[in-house]
């Protein structure tokens, strides 16, 4: 046995160690996010549907695509919908929210970037947070792929 085999043996054994607790830390928490609180949140009601429509084709429009398709939303708190729909970031809140998912194309204008002058993010899918309660936008997301927002609750059309 030589010395590089008994490295990469150990980097294999320490990786599939990895990837297995890493599969069972991501189960853990899209169950945490799905089941863990197990609050039910109010649908909107028809005004404040209005509202959320005419903030989430506006954020859209600013965001380079003025008229998007496919909206949808479904209900849950901000830490079940961070956790199983935007990668799993941790936030320091767990308000009632809606959270509204489209498609376009979207240029990422409203996002912070770094270093300043960089090209903004783009995406296919556009996800919004609001809270439940003001109707506040709290997170945001563009990504390639669509979220699974049908994991947290019914879903909701408000939209083409």
């Amino acid at each position: 046995m030589s010395f590089s085999y008994m490295v990469t043996s150990t980097r294999v054994r320490y990786l599939a160690g990895a990837c297995i607790s890493g599969t069972l830390l991501a189960a853990a928490g899209l169950s945490y996010a799905v089941g863990g609180a197990n609050r039910v949140v109010d649908p909107p009601d028809a005004s404040e549907l209005a509202t959320l429509r005419r903030e989430t084709i506006e954020f859209a429009a600013r965001n380079g695509e003025p008229s998007p398709t496919k909206l949808r939303l479904v209900t849950g708190t901000r830490r079940q919908v961070v956790a199983a729909l935007m990668g799993g970031s941790i936030v320091d809140s767990d308000q009632d929210v809606f959270a509204v998912a489209m498609e376009g194309d979207f240029i990422g204008y409203a996002a912070s970037r770094s270093p300043r002058h960089s090209e903004p993010p783009t995406g296919r899918y556009m996800l919004i947070v609001y809270d439940a309660t003001t109707l506040k936008r709290w997170d945001w997301s563009l990504t390639r792929e669509p979220a699974p927002i049908g994991v947290l609750a019914p879903l909701i059309s408000i939209g083409t």
